[in-house]
Parts: structure tokens; C-alpha cells; sequence
């Protein structure tokens, strides 16, 4: 397995018409947001106004999910959603989309044949979670919304705190990844499809 660790420390927070944004982790790596010529990006926001008009991105697939607060999403000409912690919603970036609430949320942004997914989930102090991989997905990260976990990587063992992401790319079908909670903790799993 390959990775790439990004650390909450080393991520930047810019503002968006709404509130900020973090960019975690975009591919390929020279890639720019603005030019929408990426195969996915993963990040973070903080909705301020409590109405916002999303940013138009044609060609791009686009998944939200809650992590704090809640929203309401109206997609004009489609359908209106309402999402609270860990809800998720799939839309088309070409849709002109409105929120309405205040919230901190999770984006994973898809394009071309690149698919994906995202869950939330909640661990106890103490549990483990494993992750084999399967043919649906090529790559998987772990965003650490609350609390510390620990993995073993082929370099050792790896703590990873609030705010930092793991991306691990698959190299061998059989590989099985361990997640051990050291505090109650609060976790984004994503995958992604490159074909």
C-alpha cells in the first residue's frame, strides 16, 4: 500500500461566499480546485449564512455530508433535502443548488469515470475497525472529525488526531487495514473508484 497523511496543521482554511473551506486532499496532486480538472477532492466547509447559493461546477459529481448543525438542501428543478449529523446528500454539481442552515460539513467532489462514496461513523474508546479492500473501491481515506485513533502502516504505527486525513491507495487486493479508537471518535470513511 502506498499513503499520504495530511495533517489538520499543515491544511488551510480560505473563504468561500458562505463561510471557509479546507481543501484535505485533491488528485492529481498538481491540481487546481478553480479549474475543475481533478479527478476528486475532499474537504471541508463551515456554512456562516444561513442561506447560501452553492458555487455552479459543471462536470462534477458532488457528495455532502453534515458533521455539525444541519441543512437544507434545494436543488431547483429536483428535489429538496434536509441533513443532520452524518446525512448525506449526492448531487450534481451542474444543479443550482441553495442551503439554508448553518453547519460545519464533508465534500467529496467526483469527475469523469471517478466515483465515491462517504459514511460517518461513531467509535467508542477502544474499538477497532477494520477495512479490507474490495473491487469497489481503489482508494480509502479516514477523516478524524473528534478524538485519535491509531493504524499500523508499513512505516509503523500511526496516531492520527482531529482534523488530519488518511489516504491509503490499494497495491494488493488482500490488504486489511486496522483502526483502533484511543478516545471516543468521530470518523468520515471515503472510498473511490479510478477506473
Amino acid at each position: 500500500m502506498s499513503i499520504s497523511l495530511y495533517r489538520r496543521n499543515q491544511l488551510l482554511a480560505v473563504a468561500w461566499p458562505g463561510g471557509t473551506t479546507t481543501e484535505l486532499s485533491i488528485y492529481p496532486v498538481n491540481s487546481v480546485y478553480q479549474q475543475l480538472k481533478f479527478d476528486f477532492r475532499i474537504s471541508t466547509s463551515t456554512v456562516e449564512l444561513e442561506a447560501t447559493l452553492f458555487t455552479s461546477l459543471p462536470g462534477v459529481e458532488r457528495k455532502i455530508m453534515v458533521l455539525e448543525g444541519a441543512m437544507r438542501l434545494e436543488h431547483t428543478g429536483h428535489r429538496t433535502g434536509y441533513l443532520k449529523k452524518f446525512d448525506t446528500d449526492a448531487f450534481s454539481g451542474d444543479w443550482q443548488t441553495r442551503s439554508y442552515g448553518r453547519c460545519t460539513d464533508f465534500n467529496l467532489m467526483t469527475r469523469g469515470e471517478t466515483t465515491g462514496s462517504v459514511t460517518g461513523m461513531y467509535l467508542e474508546e477502544g474499538v477497532q475497525q477494520e477495512i479490507e479492500w474490495r473491487e469497489d473501491f481503489t482508494i480509502f481515506g479516514v477523516y478524524i472529525f473528534k478524538g485519535k485513533m491509531k493504524t499500523e502502516v508499513p512505516s509503523g504505527e500511526l496516531v492520527l488526531e482531529e482534523g488530519d486525513l488518511l489516504m491509503v491507495y490499494q497495491e494488493d487486493s488482500s490488504e486489511i487495514l486496522n483502526f483502533h479508537s484511543l478516545t471516543k471518535t468521530e470518523i468520515v470513511l471515503v472510498k473511490i473508484l479510478m477506473k
